[in-house]
């Protein structure tokens, strides 16, 4: 190879590390935006906004709209769940959108998150006794789906730990939305489930820093309800992983909901939401997603969607 034939493919290697989102570690910024009453997009952007990319589209019933998307730790795959009919139940799919698996058709389940080996999966569902959403694990292709949690409180929206020792996850009470929330954890195997971040009113949609040492949550302004069971409205909090050193990341307006760390640790992304009180639904272009460093600086707004973008999530260059 002649100096100048190496030097090309030095500069074609280096062009294609940047575009891949390689150049600044964080990945890519995976969101869901529904432009029509039946069809949602899966829909990735740069860490800035920037090469807005349609990874695939979703036929849907109609109004529904898929959520809580999460990349497998690799990259490769993301899993989302999705009504189906009376229930809600967890999808599978390819980054291209091909190959896409029921992986809960027996049971009613959401917020699935990946094991940070992605082997398995943590998610939310109805348990037969107590008749209420408690924490389950299953291998990543569905199988061997069992309870970790028994509870009498409402047990949702789990985050895996980076060393894949402990879960944490919002607790609402035994009396579900009308309860306030804390955040608990638990160990991987559901034993020593213990509360973590509790006293203030509503807390909830907890993610861990990719070092372990810190959580991002949901502090939900409002009276417990609906609206606050889901987190659409308050501001982004961060806590040491000991659930110490409680303090607030975002200020004002929008109402904002469910951070999500960049792989890199430095940024984190979350959803914004119209005030309590007013009328809208999930296609509402109020809902946009922004980022914010994690130090509490630069916070920006990324998407401007006509039908609203929603539940971003961080992937590993798709």
């Amino acid at each position: 190879m002649t100096p100048k034939s190496a030097w090309a493919a030095l500069l074609v290697l280096a062009i294609t590390f940047i575009a891949c989102g390689g150049g600044h570690g964080q990945g890519r910024i995976v969101y869901i935006t529904c432009p029509s009453s039946v069809t949602c997009e899966f829909v990735a952007v740069d860490s800035d906004g920037s090469n807005r990319q349609r990874l695939f589209s979703l036929e849907v019933q109609e109004g529904e709209t898929p959520l809580l998307p999460q990349c497998s730790p690799h990259g490769g795959e993301i899993v989302y769940f999705l009504s189906a009919g009376q229930r809600t139940s967890i999808f599978k799919a390819n980054l291209d959108g091909s190959r896409i698996v029921e992986l809960t058709p027996d049971l009613s389940a959401d917020d699935p998150v990946w094991s940070p080996d992605g082997s398995r999966v943590v998610f939310s569902a109805f348990a037969p006794e107590p008749a209420h959403p408690q924490l389950w694990v299953m291998n990543a292709d569905g199988s061997d789906a069992h309870p970790i949690t028994s509870d009498r409180d409402f047990n949702l929206v789990p985050a895996w730990s980076p060393d894949g020792g402990t879960i944490a996850f919002a607790s609402d009470g035994t009396e579900g939305p009308t309860d306030a929330a804390d955040v608990w954890t638990t160990n991987s195997e559901g034993s020593d489930p213990r509360p973590l971040i509790t006293g203030a009113t509503n807390d909830r949609q907890p993610a861990w820093s990719p070092d372990g040492q810190t959580l991002a949550f949901t502090r939900v302004e409002g009276p417990p309800g609906v609206i606050g069971a889901a987190g659409l409205g308050g501001q982004i909090f961060l806590a040491s992983a000991s659930g110490q050193d409680v303090r607030p990341l975002t200020a004002g307006a929008p109402h904002k909901f469910l951070p999500r760390w960049s792989p890199d640790g430095e940024q984190i992304v979350f959803s914004t939401a119209p005030d309590f009180g007013e009328r809208f639904g999930m296609r509402d272009r109020r809902f946009q997603i922004y980022a914010i460093g994690a130090s509490g600086e630069g916070q920006r707004k990324l998407t401007d969607e006509p039908n609203g973008a929603h539940f971003a999530t961080w992937c590993r260059n798709p």
